[in-house]
């Protein structure tokens, strides 16, 4: 399993033509906040997307964004960060 952080820059390992085994995705929000700004890159994150078996995200509202890009419901995990108590 390839599994990459952000669907950019470290998605591209995932261009078809590249990808040689099952891949996960991990996004942490900047790499899909990136789209509000820049909208165009909007078609080639579907298609890094499209090449993942499976997705990770951080939180509900981010999981949301990934399912806007392609992603079935069923692909997507939420996994939050821990955090530490002190």
């Amino acid at each position: 399993v390839i599994h990459v952080h952000w669907w950019f820059p470290n998605g591209l390992a995932l261009w078809p033509g590249r990808l040689t085994r099952p891949a996960v995705i991990t996004s942490h929000g900047t790499d899909l906040f990136l789209l509000d700004r820049a909208k165009p890159l909007r078609a080639l994150a579907r298609r890094v997307y499209s090449r993942a078996q499976a997705a990770t995200v951080i939180s509900a509202p981010l999981r949301a964004r990934v399912e806007a890009l392609g992603m079935r419901a069923e692909q997507v995990t939420v996994a939050p960060m821990p955090t530490a108590e002190r």
